[in-house]
């Protein structure tokens, strides 16, 4: 992949265009959702976006901090408010669900999501089960690399109101935040050698 002296770099592609349950604007759960409406498909597009960093730290580490729910927070950027519960479990597993409440530009919104995958310390995948999204589904995955870890973003993720809704507003904020992700792991991750990048990383379009 190309490289920039910006933290992060976009390449655009086409999106996917897939059949999904007419579900309810309100629905929690797609699979409950979809045999509530029945099963006349429409066609929803599913929009990509990959991002990759390298760490310089062991996997184990890398995947359990990113593993730990209360680290959200701390990988957010100010603009986004993240209020997670406290007393959780440091730690999630294949099926747990969790909730918080995220504030984008003073506007709060819940989410109710659940771990879809848990492979450790590979790879995990959460969805959203209810969100501001139309659909979300992110993998995480960790691969060792010489000197440290190479974390790979996956994510597939539908919006309500259409292109123009993602092109303007979604996109840019998502591009944000795996910008400021990437900086902040920097900070949290300084490498052995004074002056140097500790995180190196960039982002496309799948």
């Amino acid at each position: 992949m190309a490289t920039s002296s910006s933290p992060l770099q976009s390449v655009s592609r086409g999106d996917e265009d897939i059949a999904a349950p007419n579900v309810p604007c309100k629905g929690t759960d797609w699979g409950r959702a979809a045999a509530l409406a029945g099963s006349t498909p429409i066609t929803v597009k599913i929009r990509e976006y990959r991002a990759e960093c390298r760490v310089p730290r062991p996997r184990a580490e890398v995947f359990a901090f990113f593993a730990n729910p209360s680290n959200l927070a701390v990988l957010t950027p100010p603009w986004v408010r993240v209020d997670i519960p406290q007393g959780g479990p440091a730690s999630g597993h294949a099926g747990m669900e969790f909730g918080y409440r995220v504030w984008l530009h003073g506007l709060p919104m819940p989410w109710r999501g659940r771990f879809e995958i848990w492979e450790a310390p590979q790879r995990f995948v959460d969805i959203q089960l209810r969100g501001p999204y139309r659909r979300w589904r992110h993998e995480h995955a960790f691969e060792e690399t010489e000197g440290g870890t190479r974390v790979l973003d996956h994510v597939q993720y539908a919006v309500w109101g259409g292109g123009l809704v993602d092109r303007w507003i979604v996109r840019p904020e998502l591009v944000r935040m795996f910008e400021y992700r990437s900086r902040r792991l920097a900070e949290l991750f300084p490498s052995a050698k004074e002056g140097a990048a500790a995180v190196r990383s960039n982002s496309r379009d799948a």
